[in-house]
């Protein structure tokens, strides 16, 4: 095997073998072993003239094949322009230097070895795909001597030794490439290290190393992108730092998210707004809870309330800002239950006793232990009911024409009359219903008028002869006359007693049938 070098790249021819195929006796009774290896003895004829004339053209063939073998040995390109050349040997006719079993096991060796060899130019070739000389090019050549010994070895017919130079060549190279991932790793490590500390030289150098091995290694183009913006993403990392450092958060915050707009993935920058943003949310924070329980002392508990829940928006966890919240909640309920009772006893004052129910049980919502509250909703859901009922009494007089519903509202009128202090209201409810009551039961003056011809009745009550006009006494309530004449059409009329303004009733038949 020769090692030809052109510019960094190198390669290895493999030498073709010149097998030597020796032609066996066509019958096997003349095959005989020899004495030496490789000797042949041809079949004894009795014919002394046929048995020269074969060992005569034995004697040229073997002649002709060690003549070749030579002149191939003196055209090896590997063999170099001042090696002297050894005189070819002068074989005996009858002699043969090896035996068909030593040139099977040399021609064995030899395909032996070019199949390793052909395993060695496919490496060598794809780690020069990969640029194997400008990242790695000492262990290189290293591996490519241990190849050309095995080239030498090759040439003096020592193949077992060849193919262990061969293998030898073939690990170092296969070493080399199973490095190729772990070095590019490595790599990748020392650029962003060097890109986190602000190196653009370095990392660019590390990233160039990276992409000889991996042209298209995705984080290391990233990684050269990343260094032309370097020098302003890490001077405004640092200027955040500075600012974080003199306690301005919210300046810092703006320097980083600088940086972090120019390269997203700067980590100085990315750690630096989260502490800086801590910090803020601390002092900010801090600010808030001072400024609630300023209001708080105040009495201003709305805007104490509000700047608590900016503070939570900050730290939701936080058992502090919890605890003023509850404080604040509490004496808001407190306050609000004071209003609210505050606005039932004004309705109650003012006899508006369905508003004073309504506000009673708005405040045992919100707090079912308010002993007041609870009160307070028996007393005024006991007056709004009377109130409801004597209001009912009075715009509905002629419902106490029933016995039932006059005892009824007599009843409800001397609940009111037993309540002490009635205000206005009940007291006129009071008087109304009185003067009601009286009235529901004094018979009114009623005009009846008819036409002498026809005969009228007045149900549940009495029957008249007929008559122009009559005048008698109705207790307040609702009536029906009827009228009836032979030949007409009998008539009704609903009429209702109630006061002295009560209007003549009419009752003629005047329809013909």
């Amino acid at each position: 095997m020769t090692a030809n070098k052109a510019g960094s790249n190198t390669a290895f021819e493999a030498i073709e073998p010149a097998d030597i195929d020796l032609s066996q006796a066509p019958s096997s009774e003349s095959k005989q072993p020899g004495t030496g290896a490789g000797n042949i003895t041809p079949r004894i004829s009795h014919r002394p003239w046929i048995l020269g004339v074969i060992l005569l053209a034995l004697a040229g063939v073997l002649a002709l094949l060690i003549t070749t073998t030579d002149q191939s040995k003196s055209q090896d390109p590997a063999a170099k322009p001042g090696d002297e050349q050894q005189p070819p040997a002068i074989t005996q006719p009858g002699a043969v230097e090896e035996s068909p079993f030593q040139s099977a096991q040399l021609a064995a060796a030899r395909r032996s070895a070019q199949d390793i060899l052909a395993a060695v130019l496919l490496k060598q070739q794809s780690l020069e795909a990969i640029n194997i000389q400008q990242w790695a090019d000492e262990e290189y050549q290293h591996a490519l001597a241990a190849a050309t010994e095995g080239d030498r070895l090759y040439r003096e017919r020592a193949f077992s030794a060849a193919i262990e130079h061969y293998k030898m060549a073939w690990g170092r190279l296969d070493k080399l490439a199973a490095e190729r991932e772990p070095r590019t790793a490595r790599l990748l490590k020392q650029g962003l290290l060097a890109i986190n500390q602000g190196r653009g030289d370095d990392a660019q150098q590390a990233f160039d190393k990276i992409l000889l091995m991996t042209p298209r290694h995705p984080q290391a183009l990233q990684g050269k992108q990343r260094c032309a913006s370097l020098p302003e993403v890490f001077a405004a990392s640092e200027r955040g730092r500075a600012l974080q450092t003199a306690g301005k958060y919210a300046a810092a915050l703006a320097q980083y998210s600088l940086a972090l707009s120019l390269d997203p993935l700067f980590e100085a920058a990315i750690q630096g707004r989260v502490e800086a943003q801590n910090l803020l949310d601390d002092e900010q924070f801090q600010s808030a809870i001072n400024r609630a329980y300023q209001h708080l002392h105040r009495g201003e508990l709305a805007t104490a309330r509000r700047h608590l829940q900016r503070a939570l928006s900050l730290k939701p966890q936080s058992p502090v800002a919890h605890a003023a919240l509850a404080q604040v909640d509490n004496e808001i309920a407190q306050k609000t239950i004071a209003r609210l009772l505050n606005s039932a006893a004004a309705d109650e004052n003012e006899e508006r006793w369905q508003s004073a129910l309504d506000t009673y049980n708005q405040i045992l919502d919100r707090d079912p232990a308010v002993t007041g509250a609870t009160i307070g909703k028996i007393r005024s859901a006991v007056r709004q009911q009377l109130d409801a009922r004597l209001q009912d009494f009075i715009h509905q007089p002629l419902r106490l024409a029933t016995p039932a519903v006059y005892r009824d509202a007599q009843q409800n009128l001397t609940d009111a009359r037993q309540i002490g202090q009635p205000g206005p209201r009940l007291q006129r409810q009071i008087d109304a219903l009185s003067h009601t009551l009286s009235n529901a039961q004094k018979p009114q003056t009623v005009v009846l008028r008819s036409d002498k011809l026809t005969r009228v009745s007045i149900f549940k009550f009495a029957e008249f002869e007929p008559f122009t006009e009559m005048t008698i006494q109705l207790k307040p309530g609702k009536y029906i006359a009827e009228g009836i004449r032979p030949g007409y059409r009998d008539v009704r009329v609903e009429f209702t007693v109630f006061g002295a303004d009560t209007s003549p009733v009419v009752v003629q038949c005047r329809e013909t049938i």
